[in-house]
């Protein structure tokens, strides 16, 4: 009977992890939605902007394709992209690589978005990716906006089929998506989703968006703060890790990080044992601004932290100090012919 129970429970597990890898492979094809911008009070109702994904997935599980960012039909930014599914086959990385076309009737500039995603299926049966996104401008790698992304899996298409997808398509199919209209609603069990998610009927006539779409939204302390560089630090690693250490007597010192305007350490009080990160950098990202706040002044103000960074078995070490005036930004630069320098202020 245990043998006979084991056998059993042993079946089931593979049973099940086939089909989650079944449910994730069928990631090639058109996904849309759209996605909503955190901070409503810096683009007042102009928060929500349509967003499609037409995805070709390998066989390794990597991804790649090209995404469409509008609010009509005839003002639209479209850019590459790659990605990958996780391990667990329920994950979804995809992170947009270069701008290839853009339709705009004013001097917004368009940002390159990083969208973690979570495949999941509603009482429908309907194919969901849902999850959140951060963006960067292409050439100077500043933050631009975040949010949330929602979108379904659906037959048709807003924009010309690209030629990589058509081949994997049914020729039948590839007939009746390009140049068609959708008419697929983007639905959830969760009512905090479904609120934000309007209908894809068809493409509205509506005027193209006023508001500068991708500006640049920062959070408050890096705002209303002074954001003083204590170093600029130059690397010829393309991957480094940063460690925060209490810097003298541990007096409870709490800090928050930020790299390039997004929080990666929140409200951690820094000690003897590290808070610590990895950051890595390629052709298209050689720069990143480090930001420590302080969320409180210790014991013994002002708020005070040794940064680390290590690299190729080398290290530098940077003291921080911050208050609720002052934040401290480190500046960290890759350069593959450069030496493992800093230079202090």
């Amino acid at each position: 009977m245990i043998r006979k129970f084991k056998l059993k429970f042993l079946i089931s597990i593979i049973f099940l992890h086939f089909s989650l890898l079944l449910n994730a492979q069928q990631l090639t094809g058109i996904w849309r939605g759209q996605f909503v911008i955190d901070d409503k009070t810096s683009l007042k109702s102009n928060t929500e902007f349509k967003f499609e994904l037409q995805i070709l997935q390998n066989s390794d599980g990597s991804l790649r394709g090209v995404t469409y960012t509008y609010k009509v039909k005839e003002y639209f930014g479209k850019a590459d992209f790659t990605g990958q599914i996780s391990k667990n086959f329920t994950s979804v990385f995809i992170k947009e690589s270069k701008i290839t076309e853009v339709e705009k009737n004013d001097k917004t500039e368009v940002c390159l978005m990083i969208c973690n995603l979570k495949y999941a299926r509603n009482t429908k049966g309907e194919e969901l990716l849902i999850g959140a996104f951060t963006s960067n401008k292409p050439i100077s790698n500043q933050s631009c906006f975040e949010g949330s992304i929602f979108l379904k899996k659906v037959s048709t298409s807003t924009f010309p089929i690209e030629s990589f997808l058509k081949k994997v398509l049914n020729k039948s199919e590839t007939k009746n998506l390009i140049n068609t209209k959708s008419s697929n609603t983007i639905t959830t069990d969760k009512d905090s989703i479904s609120k934000k998610v309007d209908t894809l009927t068809n493409i509205p006539q509506m005027k193209p968006p006023e508001v500068n779409l991708f500006e640049s939204i920062k959070p408050e302390v890096l705002i209303k703060r002074e954001n003083k560089i204590s170093a600029i630090v130059h690397v010829n690693s393309k991957n480094i890790k940063i460690l925060f250490f209490d810097n003298g007597v541990i007096d409870n010192d709490t800090i928050s990080v930020f790299l390039n305007s997004h929080i990666i350490i929140n409200k951690k009080r820094v000690s003897t044992q590290a808070i610590s990160f990895e950051i890595n950098f390629n052709d298209s990202i050689k720069k990143y601004e480090i930001i420590a706040t302080a969320d409180n002044l210790g014991e013994i103000p002002p708020n005070t932290a040794l940064m680390i960074i290590e690299a190729d078995k080398k290290r530098i070490e940077i003291p921080i100090v911050a208050d609720f005036k002052v934040n401290a930004k480190i500046i960290v630069e890759y350069d593959v012919y450069s030496k493992f320098t800093i230079q202090r202020f």
